[in-house]
């Protein structure tokens, strides 16, 4: 209950840019990157920059319950970078867990940025006011440097977090193939080509936000931070993939070795 009373209260607080969130902590130097993920989690920042579409990461098989009805699909895990020469307001990226898609997002790979534009309603181009942002690892600024293929700023209010601690049934990552199955930070941060220390955030729905008609990605409810400790149906859905993957695994193990 502590837990969930901290996190009640952090999420309370007054969304504030990231970089005025990530200054507030950087007076000592001396901290490191846990340090600073001890001071920021579940602390809700705005994020404002451009998707790279292309270095997205799906995350899962994760289930989502609709109507009784479990759907298969994932979480999509993108870079977002400081406009086009605009590292005045916002020097470096973040790792952004945007939301839940189909697993037809997955299945059958087309350019995010027209899935986007398919699952939205026509709506007109607004000029975002951009906050500043400063960054608390200045290192390897040129990583930013690339065009990234989406060109539209985009606003994210989301939390802080730190990586997953993966149960027994959970696999093990494989990076090389694109198989991310929990959050580990620093590989994924790799993975994508971004700077070691890069802070990962969980997009949440937010009214001040405008999201275009888009029905996916799905950001988190931010209810379901805060929910007690009986396991919600979403939590069920992903205990239940998991048992089942293991248990198909372990049978075809056993079949292979019985011949």
């Amino acid at each position: 209950m502590e837990l969930l009373d901290h996190r009640r209260e952090r999420l309370k607080d007054d969304v504030v840019p990231i970089g005025v969130a990530t200054a507030s902590v950087q007076s000592n130097s001396k901290q490191d990157y846990k340090d600073v993920l001890q001071h920021l989690e579940y602390r809700r920042v705005k994020c404002e920059g451009v998707f790279q579409d292309d270095k997205s990461i799906f995350l899962g098989p994760r289930g989502r319950a609709n109507h009784g009805v479990t759907e298969r699909g994932y979480f999509l895990i993108t870079p977002l970078v400081p406009t086009e020469g605009d590292h005045q307001n916002m020097e470096m990226p973040v790792l952004v867990n945007r939301g839940w898609v189909p697993g037809s997002w997955r299945d059958n790979p087309t350019n995010i940025t027209e899935r986007n534009r398919n699952d939205s309603k026509p709506a007109s181009q607004e000029t975002i006011k951009k906050e500043p942002f400063i960054s608390l690892w200045s290192k390897k600024k040129e990583t930013m440097q690339k065009q990234p293929h989406t060109k539209t700023t985009t606003t994210v209010i989301a939390v802080v977090r730190d990586s997953e601690t993966p149960n027994m049934f959970v696999p093990p990552n494989e990076p090389a193939s694109g198989q991310w199955f929990f959050v580990d930070i620093p590989a994924m941060v790799r993975a994508v080509g971004l700077p070691e220390g890069t802070i990962y955030v969980e997009a949440l729905q937010d009214k001040s936000v405008d999201y275009q008609g888009k029905k996916y990605p799905n950001p988190k409810d931010p209810e379901t931070l805060i929910r007690s400790s009986v396991m919600p149906n979403d939590h069920l859905s992903y205990a239940f993939t998991w048992f089942a993957l293991s248990a198909a695994t372990t049978f075809m193990a056993w079949k292979r070795l019985s011949k």
